[in-house]
């Protein structure tokens, strides 16, 4: 059986799917996030299969979302259809439930954050929008897992009867049918919604008081979700404002970077660094030493593998808490205000806002934030966001400059911040370029943008989020270090003719200074970097796990010994404008659809 979720953007969908399926699916605050569909299994129901389709508000194709979701519901057909609507927007909500009704498939009404209606001071009269409707309608809450196993009893009850609702807009073009749907809804929502009356109180504390009596029973109409839009347009009216939205914008980076590199993130990195190096490290020399194991068995082992991974892995916590502001930043709204702050700045270089969603995303990593540019229609923009989104630091670079700041600049909290900002720069100078050599390009489309009301974000959602997150990078970390490492090792380790020799003798040294001439104007010349930013070629992490097991001992010395500051910066500063990695370049060409381009 396949059932499709479909709602308006920041109805709380995915999170309903999340909670069916007991997978994390990500939650966004913009239309677009899941532009193809995501499916799961029911988890109390393995032959229940639910499918995630994009946050749209029409059915009419006119961006890939709405053209996903139309196409499936033409084509595949599901066996029934769970419309999310958020509460607090019935009238919006319901014009595509009018649409849905036309597929001639069946259909159940989730009406979404049933825990926040009183606090908008609404009450839904779902009785009234069965009648009308004929819909099976119930009032849920994603976010406090309220009325879900209901929900799928129900849509499994009307997929079985083949339960259908029929609705038909009248109307020879599509704008009489969007008009015929509007006057509909219109004519019904006083049946569908009331807002609760509020009793004021007696201002008198007097308990004699005449007017006590009548005051207490005064009728104060209210508006609906007042409260709420108070708080959002005050948060709005400062992170908003001409003058001070750059400013705060940068601010919260900074804080995320320093917090996550220069303070906590720093801290936690000792734990693990003691649990790779001095426990399993040591303990594994010590057991190998005592089985009279070979000393390259050891070297390989303990030197390389165990070094290596450790080092990549001993920055998995400054990753984590990367990961949590930007996903806090996300889930409250405020990612989506940034979206907005940029359009204006993005519209001058031949980008969108929306250009601004796949950047958010490479801090993570740069091939989905190639991938989810699909989302913006103007073909110009969406090739130039492609090209210019591996300019943002991904979590694998993070730490590289981790690394080099700790080693280099120790006392100085901008550094790492600071490519950040750098990376931007160049997005900028990049933009602007491509502008430049493109001025033809293909007319903007108008930058529009539903922002959702500021929320607290679920901790369930932000700790499955983190664990996704940190799970890849770390799956993704150990796959390509420990062959690299082993790599690496027997590079260092062995001449041309496959002797044991010292590393200044080896392969690897050998290979190094061939292409170290290259890089000596930027700096750092020396054959340690050189091979360094090679294996970088294959993935970023690669780049400290290199310099783990080419230097050796405590990396932190070696390094100062290694680079200037000056050379050092210049160093990270490569590292995050030079090439990606071979993933991101395969996901370039996929999404341009030319090597040429990519």
């Amino acid at each position: 059986m396949n059932i499709a979720l479909v709602g308006n953007p920041n109805c709380g969908k995915t999170t309903v799917f999340n909670r069916l399926t007991k997978l994390n699916q990500k939650t966004g605050n913009w239309s677009g996030v899941t532009v193809e569909k995501k499916e799961g299994k029911y988890y109390a129901d393995k032959s229940i299969n639910i499918i995630d389709l994009p946050g749209i508000y029409s059915l009419n194709p006119i961006s890939d979302d709405e053209r996903v979701s139309r196409d499936f519901l033409l084509q595949q057909k599901p066996d029934a259809v769970i419309n999310i609507i958020d509460s607090s927007n019935l009238e919006r909500s319901l014009q595509l439930t009018l649409q849905l009704m036309e597929f001639s498939i069946p259909i159940v009404l989730a009406l979404n954050m049933q825990d926040e209606l009183k606090s908008h001071n609404i009450s839904i009269n779902t009785k009234n929008i069965e009648s009308e409707l004929g819909l099976i309608t119930l009032l849920i809450s994603a976010k406090k897992n309220a009325n879900l196993d209901q929900l799928m009893q129900a849509v499994v009850s009307v997929s079985v009867q083949k339960k259908l609702s029929p609705f038909f807009s009248i109307g020879q073009t599509e704008e009489q049918k969007i008009e015929f749907r509007h006057k509909f809804i219109a004519d019904k929502i006083d049946l569908f919604r009331v807002s609760i009356p509020v009793k004021s109180k007696c201002l008198s504390s007097c308990a004699g008081c005449p007017n006590a009596k009548a005051k207490s029973t005064e009728i104060k109409p209210v508006q609906v979700s007042s409260k709420i839009k108070h708080i959002t347009h005050c948060i709005d009216s400062v992170v908003l404002n001409k003058w001070l939205a750059f400013p705060i914008f940068a601010a919260i980076i900074f804080f995320m970077f320093f917090v996550s590199i220069q303070t906590l993130g720093q801290y936690s990195t000792s734990a693990v660094e003691w649990f790779f190096f001095d426990f399993l490290g040591q303990n594994l020399r010590d057991a190998l030493l005592s089985i009279n194991a070979p000393n390259w068995i050891i070297a390989l082992t303990v030197d390389a593998i165990i070094n290596g991974v450790g080092t990549v892995m001993s920055f998995v916590p400054q990753i984590i808490l990367l990961f949590l502001f930007i996903s806090i930043l996300e889930k409250c709204g405020y990612m989506a205000r940034v979206a907005v702050i940029m359009d204006k700045l993005f519209k001058k270089l031949g980008l969108s806002g929306k250009s601004f969603i796949p950047m958010i995303v490479g801090c993570g990593c740069s091939v989905p934030a190639i991938m989810c540019s699909k989302t913006i229609e103007n073909k110009s923009e969406q090739r130039n966001t492609i090209m210019l989104a591996p300019f943002v630091p991904c979590s694998a670079k993070l730490p590289v400059f981790a690394l080099i700041a700790s080693a280099l600049f120790p006392n100085n909290p901008f550094v790492a911040p600071s490519m950040y900002f750098l990376g931007i720069i160049m997005v900028i100078l990049g933009a602007l370029i491509l502008k430049i050599f493109n001025p033809k390009s293909q007319k903007q489309d108008t930058f529009i943008m539903e922002l959702p009301h500021y929320r607290l974000p679920i901790v369930k959602d932000i700790a499955l989020t983190l664990w996704e997150k940190t799970q890849g990078f770390v799956v993704r970390a150990a796959i390509l270090i420990v062959p690299a490492a082993i790599v690496l090792w027997f590079l260092q380790s062995f001449s041309f003719d496959f002797k044991m020799v010292n590393i200044e003798e080896s392969m690897l040294a050998w290979v190094g200074k061939s292409i170290s001439w290259i890089f000596s104007p930027l700096g750092f010349g020396n054959w340690q970097s050189s091979i360094a930013i090679l294996t970088g070629i294959f993935a970023k992490e690669t780049v400290v796990a290199t310099f783990s097991i080419i230097l050796g001992g405590d990396i932190n010395l070696r390094l100062a010994e290694l680079f200037t500051q000056s050379s050092a910066y210049a160093f990270m500063a490569f590292t995050l404008l030079s090439a990606p990695c071979v993933s991101a370049l395969a996901a370039t060409k996929k999404e341009l659809g030319s090597a040429k381009l990519m």
